[in-house]
């Protein structure tokens, strides 16, 4: 079976990326009211509990998967087939030594690992065997995300994405078939390793595909060993902060509440990262992942419209979900949950918006080789998360780590406006007030009128209304988003250059003749 023909722009690949986002979502929206209701609340926290510990065992990735990516990407680009031989198969070591020994470790550790992770609420021996089942779901994952990385460099994001979204069905139908039949977690999270295997399988053949001749066996190799760790110091120490900012607040609310606080915490925390997981996404692939020295001053405006379409993106997509947040939870779930996890909802969808307008500036940053900016900002957002959630959660329980995310905003955008300056100078500051000054203050407009408007509705909406009102609240974010920049940003507005492109899109010509869409 041929491979479809390759994107053939930044959108294109953008759009893939998106997509498989849309598909996690997707899934997720539909699974885990049925999950919770099948499962029970204790069960699903559990879980949870799972899932988060196999996000800190990516610590001992130690990099290596963005290092590999990047390597990958250039000898590819070179023609030089050994050179992405010698990576990957150095990458395929390393992660079988360290995996192997996490698996061991886990299985004999399990009952004391269970006992500090579990701590209140529940009896810790009904997670020994999913914990050791954890480790080996992690190992598959390690091997997924390697062969994974072919694709992903060769911008080959639309098989990528089609790949993890048929797994991730096939993966949700076994969770949901299972749930119903009265399986637990432990089984639950066997079906989980099960798939993991048969996705390594599936993203092998696929790297074998598009690099005919490529080795998908570990191999030694000093040399990519030493080349790759030079890379990847800065992007473990990152990947270390992301999950003390991901994570840190479920083991905590596990250890300090027990596995109900982080279901309250995790459920909304699904919902929310995996809609900024779509934004970043698409953001993202418009910055150059592998960019030099020389191209830093002619990145400026296409940093500052991707910059300005994640900042839209907070003003027509995270405030409207915010405001509609404990509603949502209500017809999701139920109002039990809703009122146990409403608040904390909204905390972490207001947290987020910060995270977004720093994404692609943290990309630029990545592809001209100075990643130790962006490990510096997620040492801050990860320590105000660990730090905020250890002194808040004693006192406001799960609200707590709702406050810590929220805290964590200022490290976000203090990084933006420090490395906006730093990149293009002082002089640099009405494009970065231009690019997320205005449509940031489009956003807090749109939750003022947002909260003002629910509490005047007063009652409790359906679907349909509350889709009405969410729909309306996120036009009205974008119309002022883009209304600001079209006043106030001047002719080199964000919305002003992608009004042209749209102009001169032969793809979206049919899209100017029928509105008659014209540059103000």
């Amino acid at each position: 079976m041929a491979l479809p023909a390759p994107p053939r722009s930044l959108v294109s690949n953008a759009a893939w990326n998106v997509l498989g986002t849309v598909v996690s979502i997707a899934l997720a929206f539909l699974l885990a009211p049925l999950l919770i209701q099948r499962l029970g609340i204790e069960q699903w926290g559990l879980l949870l509990l799972v899932w988060s510990v196999s996000g800190v065992l990516g610590l001992s990735n130690f990099g290596m998967g963005e290092a590999t990516l990047r390597y990958v990407a250039r000898y590819h680009a070179e023609g030089d087939v050994a050179g992405v031989n010698r990576v990957l198969g150095a990458s395929l070591t390393f992660y079988l030594l360290v995996c192997m020994s996490i698996v061991c470790g886990l299985w004999i550790a399990a009952p004391v690992v269970a006992r500090w992770v579990v701590g209140a609420g529940a009896d810790p021996r009904t997670f020994e065997m999913p914990l050791r089942l954890t480790g080996v779901l992690f190992m598959a994952g390690m091997f997924v995300n390697a062969y994974r990385a072919i694709p992903m460099a060769l911008n080959r994001y639309d098989i990528a994405s089609v790949a993890g979204s048929m797994l991730g069905i096939f993966r949700a139908i076994g969770l949901l078939a299972l749930a119903v039949a009265g399986a637990g977690v432990t089984v639950l999270v066997a079906w989980e390793v099960s798939v993991a295997v048969v996705s390594v399988g599936v993203h092998m053949r696929l790297a074998r595909r598009l690099v005919p001749g490529l080795r998908l066996w570990p191999s030694m190799s000093i040399s990519s060993i030493r080349e790759i760790i030079g890379y990847s110091i800065y992007s473990f120490l990152t990947h270390v902060f992301l999950v003390a900012y991901r994570e840190s607040g479920k083991l905590i609310l596990g250890a300090r509440v027990g596995p109900a606080g982080v279901a309250y915490l995790g459920t909304p925390d699904s919902v929310t990262y995996r809609l900024h997981a779509v934004v970043v996404s698409g953001v993202e692939t418009l910055v150059p992942r592998f960019s030099t020295r020389a191209a830093e001053t002619s990145t400026l405006p296409l940093l500052a419209v991707s910059t300005w379409a994640a900042c839209l993106a907070a003003a027509a997509l995270y405030m409207p979900l915010a405001v509609v947040m404990p509603d949502f939870l209500r017809l999701w779930i139920d109002a039990e949950f809703a009122r146990q996890s409403g608040e904390v909802g909204r905390l972490l969808t207001v947290g987020l918006l910060g995270a977004v307008t720093f994404a692609p500036i943290a990309t630029l940053f990545r592809g001209i080789g100075q990643p130790g900016y962006v490990t510096i900002t997620m040492a801050l957002a990860g320590g105000i998360v660990l730090s905020g959630s250890l002194v808040l959660v004693p006192k406001y329980g799960v609200v707590g780590v709702g406050y810590a995310y929220a805290l964590a905003t200022v490290a976000w955008l203090g990084a933006l406006a420090v490395g906006w300056i730093r990149m293009y100078g002082s002089k640099a500051w009405r494009s970065l007030l231009r690019s997320a000054g205005l449509p940031l203050f489009a956003a807090l407009l749109v939750g003022v009128a947002g909260l003002a408007a629910r509490r005047w509705l007063q009652d409790e909406p359906g679907w349909l209304q509350l889709g009405a009102f969410g729909l309306a609240l996120s036009g009205l974010g974008g119309m002022i988003a883009v209304g600001l920049d079209l006043i106030l940003g001047g002719d080199a507005s964000p919305s002003r250059l992608l009004l042209r492109r749209v102009r001169a899109s032969r793809r979206l010509a049919w899209l100017t003749r029928h509105t008659g869409a014209r540059e103000p």
